[in-house]
């Protein structure tokens, strides 16, 4: 059967016109996008000038004038976090509210410690350094550097800290699910097991006063924070005999008495539960009492993110008044308070942007900070390119969504079926009439239908989210666009939380596309996957298309790769849909709908 006569010529001058316009959008869109890809490939330029990340530490070592108290500062800047963390420290010393400081040193160091009254202990993940302070901190070679020894741990997220008590160094460390302390240079001392918690991984803050050693513990996974107090010191036991095997055998001379083994104890064990949902903590004992600086995770966070707590005497968690710490970036992706006491004092070091500012308060009823005192510690980058850098990007990305919206409104399901049947040659050309169009689904309808589809394996990723105990900015971290504005330490941890997710989506949707052809999103948008051939895809491109999906959207800088593949096949297939030779399709028209000729 012959195909419809010829198109008239008005009908065909309005078809062209409107193809060239077609033409012209998407080459203006193709240009659009390879100028966003050149800004987002130019993201590792923008790492190198992003706003600096900022950390620092103090230890007040006396103070004559709450406004200028005597103390030392470490200062951290940490430049890369892939694949591990990289950056610098300075010490310095504050003298009258003026603060020296001495050469960078390569390295991000974990804590701090004050070793006697004249020197510093700089504690990394597997070593220590010892420092001398003694000396003029303007003149070259200060501090001198004493002491390189090897912390004698072998665990990764060790998390080691450092205090001093009567003398010693007491070194404690989380193994596995354990906490230890030992003598910091005695390795050969068997540890003493302080704590234990539910799963592996968690941060420590350490501090000597009163005779006891405080120390802080946050769980990782839960947030959970707690304290403990203790009292230290070292015995010994005798070691264990070594098996005699062959007990028939006369022994021809007296057996050795057995080796005394040193190891390390503690009594007067204090436990208390602070918070849960933590994110950090500082730790400080102020007059005898331990006061905390604690920030909150996401869904217990309230508009001022930092609070401060103190036991009284009963050993109630009492709140104070709220203090004015700001995040340590203007993205709020890191923050950090240092907390050090002495005497009736208090001190709050933190890092606002790009500089290091420190508050003052004193022993009373209600902790309350004072003004914060701006130190000329170093400089930091600003936001200038980091700002301008998302502006560009912003103003593509409106751009190119224009330029998708109208692409959709001018090529509706509708007309092109119209226009196929129109311009479909007759039967006898071919030798046989071709079979129905296929209508490709456009890149916004695509993304409505993910959008869908997230939310509906919400569920499961809450369920999955409880019960390994990260946050939803780490479930969905693949659309978190200022992971790359700002340096982030959590961003592996981040990947991993949003691989889970990934998994969770690609499951889903090889079940409802392998027993339904689609997923809720695509149906509720009326879009279907089928192979290249119109057909039903069988299951090993089901599976293929679905699990490619988890490594192209693995982290955000990743979706440019099937953006640019949906627009440079010409079919938007993205990368999974490539290698499985799939398509994702709008579902047949009915045959009595009237079709759409306005163009």
């Amino acid at each position: 059967m012959a195909g419809p006569g010829p198109i008239p010529d008005p009908l065909r001058e309005r078809l062209l016109q409107q193809q060239r316009r077609v033409r012209i959008v998407r080459i203006t869109f193709a240009l659009t996008f390879a100028l966003a890809l050149a800004l987002f490939l130019g993201a590792a330029v923008v790492q190198s000038h992003s706003p600096t990340l900022r950390l620092a530490g103090i230890i007040l070592l006396d103070v004559k004038d709450s406004a200028a108290p005597d103390a030392l500062i470490i200062e951290e800047s940490i430049d890369g976090v892939q694949p591990e963390i990289t950056g610098t420290f300075r010490l310095g010393l504050m003298r009258a509210g003026r603060v020296t400081q001495g050469p960078e040193t390569a390295g991000v160091p974990g804590a701090l410690a004050l070793k006697g009254e004249s020197r510093a202990l700089v504690i990394f993940d597997s070593h220590y350094l010892e420092y001398d302070l003694q000396g003029d901190p303007a003149q070259a070679g200060w501090p001198k550097l004493v002491t390189r020894g090897n912390l004698g741990i072998n665990e990764s997220n060790a998390s080691p800290v450092v205090a001093s008590l009567d003398g010693v160094d007491w070194l404690c460390w989380v193994r596995g699910t354990e906490i230890r302390l030992r003598p910091l240079t005695e390795t050969e001392v068997e540890p003493a097991l302080v704590h234990s918690t539910l799963r592996r991984g968690a941060s420590l803050d350490l501090v000597a006063a009163e005779g006891r050693l405080w120390l802080t513990v946050l769980e990782k996974t839960s947030g959970q924070l707690k304290l403990l107090s203790f009292r230290p010191h070292l015995g010994q036991r005798q070691a264990e005999a070594p098996r005699d095997l062959d007990r028939d055998a006369v022994p021809e001379k007296e057996a050795p008495a057995p080796a005394m083994v040193r190891l390390a104890q503690i009594d007067g064990l204090i436990t208390s539960d602070v918070r849960k949902e933590v994110r950090t903590a500082s730790l400080a004992i102020l007059q005898g009492k331990p006061v905390i600086a604690l920030s909150m995770r996401e869904k217990e966070r309230t508009q001022d993110s930092w609070e401060v707590w103190r036991m009284d005497d009963g050993r109630n968690w009492v709140e104070q008044p709220k203090p004015s710490f700001k995040p340590a970036s203007l993205l709020g992706m890191a923050g950090y308070v240092s907390l050090s006491a002495r005497g009736s004092h208090l001190a709050a070091l933190y890092s606002d942007g790009g500089s290091i500012k420190l508050s003052m308060a004193q022993a009373a009823d209600k902790i309350v900070f004072g003004e914060p005192l701006d130190l000329e510690v170093g400089t930091g980058r600003g936001f200038g390119p980091v700002v301008t850098w998302l502006a560009g990007l912003l103003i593509l990305a409106v751009l190119m969504a224009a330029q998708g919206v109208w692409l959709l409104l001018n090529r509706s399901p509708e007309l092109d079926k119209t226009l196929a049947k129109l311009l479909e040659k007759s039967g006898d050309d071919k030798g046989k009439p071709k079979g129905e169009p296929l209508v490709l689904a456009s890149q916004l309808g695509r993304l409505f239908a993910l959008l869908i589809d997230l939310a509906v394996t919400s569920p499961a990723v809450i369920l999955l989210k409880s019960v390994y105990g990260y946050e939803w900015s780490q479930a969905y971290s693949f659309f978190m666009l200022g992971s790359v504005g700002a340096p982030w330490p959590n961003v592996l941890e981040a990947m991993q939380a949003g691989l889970v997710t990934l998994a969770i989506l690609a499951l889903y949707g090889m079940l409802c596309e392998m027993f339904w052809g689609k997923t809720f999103g695509k149906a509720l948008l009326h879009l279907r996957v089928v192979n290249v051939d119109g057909d039903e895809p069988a299951a090993w491109q089901i599976v293929l298309r679905n699990f490619l999906r988890i490594a192209e959207m693995a982290h955000w800088a990743l979706l440019f790769v099937p953006i640019a593949m949906m627009a440079l096949t010409g079919r938007q297939q993205r990368l999974g849909d490539y290698l499985a030779r799939t398509l994702v399709i709008v579902e047949v028209v009915p045959e009595d709908q009237a079709d759409d000729l306005e163009i």
